[in-house]
């Protein structure tokens, strides 16, 4: 009898959910149901296939040898056996597991320490000692990686400051054309340094083969100041940071760049001593350097000799101890043979008695002539002027009362063998002439404060510049005007700024001022301060001699006036 519903259904059956881990009823399942499994096939099918063909082999009647064979036929190979599943669906149960279960154990130990404050800070100690000490790792560059690192930072600095590079190579001050033979000067560069910043600038010096390359060395003159000194050399091809820098145990100053060999640097100390630098060996210490004990007092000026020869290179260094000493740069070092020392002799009178006192005399500046190498100039605290030979070493030459204060820089003219300048704290620059038995300057100039250094200029024998206390540098050309100057320019504007030194490039029309603020500025000559000679038909200068001799024959017409009112 047939019945709308199952007696055989299944019911209230319940599967147990893992992802929500609790029993579920099932309210979907299958409804169909097998009363009975027949043996009909479906055609074109597998066992109908088979069916037939083993009633073929053995006939209709042999019911049993059918089903036998049917029961002994070998199973056929099912593709992708690996991924079959016999049950209705084939999702892949992924059953929750918990982490706890599949994480190994940490390993243990058992020790035992006792702790405090003290041996908790010796542990950051050794740590931080380990971080500060931690040697760095081995950097392995290419041999050329520093001339390549050069040439890009050159070109960098070029169009940083290509409006300077251009008006250092190519301006020319139009104003001149109406200002009449008043000239000013052009400020260009600017070479500051933070490890300079409480030193003073104690000499200036360009390089003779590299006409962009200078060095300026750096002290003090406080006694109470003393520390450390530096010398730094700077190239106008990059004024953002200097190319040597050498850093000493005392305050540098003096420093002097050989003529013929430009590697070499001589520097004098202020604890006495004399070193040589070479510049090929970038090792920041001298080659050679002398014993304390030959200067009893600071190195006032250092100089090469003028004459240099392969065999011998000589050095000469004056200190207000009043030696005179010539430094010989020897394989073994450096040998000094004392030139000259200056005494004073007074006669006081005290308490009825004569005593005679010996006092020596206090070099601060020299300076060698240029054609004849025995023959030098010297300049003491005292304000005298002394014309020196190296062959006549008890006494001098010449004397001179030149300043009624300390002569603070002596110069020989370029291009005449008799004709010097000095310069003073008495606020004067003086011109002399070292003939005859005339003692009297030839011009005086009154600058209104202390000049702490005069320079001749490279190419003029009537031109000359000078830096005082306030911060002014004057240039003076002789064959304009032989009372005034051409220029006067306030270089420094900050209040109790000194200039300190000054130096004419010698192939460049640009100077560079020292202060005592460790600064040094490159300023640039407008054309009304270098003016040359003017050229007379049949007498253009053709070779470095004849234009010597010209300049010399033009201060000799200039000075020729001033000489019959000396006379």
């Amino acid at each position: 009898m047939l019945t709308v519903s199952n007696e055989n259904e299944k019911r209230n059956l319940i599967r147990y959910n893992f992802l929500q881990c609790e029993y579920k009823p099932i309210t979907v399942f299958d409804p169909l149901t097998v009363l009975i499994e027949g043996s009909i096939f479906q055609n074109h099918s597998d066992e109908s296939q088979f069916a037939s063909d083993a009633t073929d082999s053995m006939g209709t009647g042999d019911e049993e040898g059918i089903e036998k064979k049917f029961a002994e036929r070998e199973p056929k190979l099912v593709k992708n056996q690996f991924n079959y599943s016999d049950r209705a669906s084939q999702t892949v149960d992924i059953r929750p597991r918990y982490q706890l279960m599949q994480t190994e154990p940490p390993a243990t130990a058992t020790f035992s320490a006792s702790c405090s404050q003290g041996i908790i800070y010796d542990a950051y100690a050794n740590e931080f000692k380990e971080k500060v000490h931690k040697e760095p790792c081995p950097t392995i560059l290419h041999p050329n990686v520093n001339k390549l690192a050069v040439v890009m930072e050159r070109m960098i600095i070029q169009n940083l400051y290509d409006h300077l590079l251009q008006d250092f190579k190519y301006y020319e001050d139009p104003a001149d054309d109406v200002r009449g033979n008043i000239g000013c000067l052009l400020p260009l560069w600017k070479f500051t340094s933070e490890i300079t910043k409480y030193l003073s600038v104690t000499s200036l010096c360009w390089s003779p083969r590299y006409s962009d390359l200078f060095a300026v060395s750096f002290g003090s003159f406080s006694f109470n100041r003393q520390g450390e000194g530096i010398i730094l050399m700077y190239s106008l091809k990059n004024p953002s940071h200097p190319i040597y820098s050498f850093v000493t145990e005392c305050g540098v100053m003096t420093l002097d760049i050989n003529p013929v060999y430009s590697n070499y640097m001589c520097a004098g100390f202020y604890d006495g001593s004399v070193a040589v630098y070479n510049l090929c060996k970038h090792t920041g210490e001298p080659e050679h350097r002398s014993e304390r004990n030959v200067h009893n007092m600071y190195v006032a000026q250092i100089q090469w000799d003028k004459e240099v020869t392969e065999e011998q290179l000589c050095c000469n260094s004056v200190s207000p101890d009043g030696q005179v000493v010539k430094w010989i740069l020897a394989p073994t070092g450096l040998k000094p043979h004392i030139l000259v020392t200056l005494d004073i002799s007074d006669f006081i009178e005290k308490s009825m008695v004569e005593m005679q006192i010996m006092t020596f005399g206090s070099g601060i500046t020299l300076d060698f002539h240029d054609t004849n190498n025995q023959i030098y100039l010297l300049g003491t605290e005292m304000g005298h002027a002394y014309v020196c030979s190296r062959v006549h070493s008890t006494e001098s030459l010449q004397t001179f009362d030149a300043h009624y204060s300390s002569v603070y820089k002596i110069a020989w003219n370029r291009f005449h063998p008799k004709i010097f300048i000095t310069c003073s704290e008495d606020w004067t620059v003086k011109i002399w002439e070292n003939e005859g038995t005339i003692r009297k300057p030839l011009l005086v100039f009154d600058l209104g404060s202390q000049v702490y250094d005069v320079q001749w200029a490279p190419f003029s024998s009537t031109v000359f510049a000078a830096v005082t206390a306030k911060g002014q540098v004057y240039v003076y050309d002789l064959a304009i005007d032989k009372s005034e100057p051409l220029c006067v320019q306030v270089v420094i504007f900050l209040k109790k700024t000194r200039l300190m030194h000054l130096a004419f490039n010698p192939s460049h029309p640009v100077i560079l001022v020292g202060d005592d603020r460790g600064d040094v500025t490159c300023l640039k000559l407008s054309p009304n301060l270098r003016k040359g000679p003017k050229e007379r038909k049949g007498q253009v200068p053709t070779d470095k001699k004849s234009k010597e001799k010209l300049e010399k024959s033009r201060l000799d017409e200039v000075l020729a006036t001033v000489r019959e009112k000396c006379g």
